[in-house]
């Protein structure tokens, strides 16, 4: 039944990405998390900044709520190096908002004359890191002034490609 339903070598995925962020842990290269997870599973780093808002409310036992993401002003960056495979052009007024109902579900960049471009959304996975030590963070951690690099993973084709994956587990599911 796990083989017919579950995604292959989950486990040993998180084990390598585990391990990844343990080691650019142990050499103090916490900068180099994004590209050490995009090394081991495909996917974006779309957007490095800071909190400026988190909204919450729990409704029918889930939270739902957004994060709104602005990029670092010049002097905020500690370097002037973007990640690599930074893939989004970003204005300085741009904001990476990303709606949630217990887990990440869409981010998009919303431009200074309020225009709106979905850049990914579920059944890929939407991961905020905390750029200071390169933490995954759940929705319960985000908080104003956090340093944060957003990337996305692409979800497993049996979530991506069949009708069944996208009912359960895209966009519809989720309302």
């Amino acid at each position: 039944m796990c083989t017919q339903y579950g995604v292959p070598h989950s486990v040993s995925q998180a084990w390598r990405i585990g391990r990844a962020v343990a080691l650019c842990r142990k050499r103090n290269t916490l900068k180099d998390v994004p590209r050490a997870i995009l090394d081991l599973q495909n996917g974006a780093c779309l957007f490095v900044g800071k909190i400026i808002d988190v909204q919450r409310e729990v409704r029918k036992g889930f939270t739902w709520g957004e994060v709104t993401i602005v990029p670092l002003l010049e002097e905020e960056e500690e370097d002037a190096v973007s990640p690599p495979g930074f893939t989004l052009p970003v204005q300085p007024d741009d904001r990476l908002v990303i709606p949630f109902q217990n887990e990440n579900l869409y981010a998009y960049i919303e431009s200074a004359a309020g225009e709106k471009k979905i850049h990914v959304t579920v059944p890929d996975l939407i991961t905020v890191l905390d750029s200071q030590n390169g933490a995954a963070l759940g929705t319960p951690d985000y908080r104003y002034g956090l340093r944060v690099t957003v990337i996305a993973l692409a979800g497993h084709p049996s979530w991506t490609t069949t009708p069944e994956g996208l009912r359960c587990g895209g966009p519809e599911a989720f309302g």
